[in-house]
């Protein structure tokens, strides 16, 4: 693979750490051989910029290990965004992917107010699918369990 090759010509990735580090200097960049490669963007992730595009570290780190792309999504189990460890990635789908994220609300992921009751809403082979508005949150979440296990029984595909 094209990429890949162009990858471990210049940077050297450390699994242990998730940490990629500059082979060579940079022409009029920072960039310098055996400092650390990346930077955080503006939605937390590390990236890292090569022959001008910018690629998100979890997901060359993926490449580096894995020998190719991840399929669809790659998900941070603990929910750190800069933790790029492979033991701490994982390959999945756009349904689990948006299971995993971290709570910052009171109310159950994928359940939201609506009205004076909730719904129920869910990501499911890039499509997003939403109950009818329920009278309390069970309900909500009864229906969400089904869809999630229509669209995705073994939670990682």
């Amino acid at each position: 693979m094209k990429e890949l090759d162009r990858f471990r010509e210049l940077l050297r990735y450390e699994p242990e750490t998730g940490k990629f580090y500059w082979r060579v200097n940079r022409r009029g960049s920072k960039a310098k051989a055996g400092l650390e490669a990346g930077c955080i963007d503006n939605e937390g992730y590390r990236a890292i910029r090569v022959d001008d595009h910018q690629y998100r570290v979890a997901r060359v780190s993926w490449l580096f290990v894995n020998g190719e792309w991840p399929k669809k999504y790659i998900d941070h189990i603990n929910h750190n965004r800069d933790d790029n460890r492979i033991a701490n990635l994982r390959d999945v789908s756009d349904i689990t992917n948006n299971r995993n994220r971290a709570q910052v609300r009171d109310l159950p992921c994928g359940i939201y107010r609506h009205g004076r009751g909730y719904r129920a809403q869910v990501q499911a082979n890039r499509k997003i699918h939403r109950s009818r508005t329920m009278p309390n949150v069970t309900m909500a979440l009864l229906w969400l369990a089904a869809l999630r296990a229509e669209y995705d029984p073994l939670g990682v595909a």
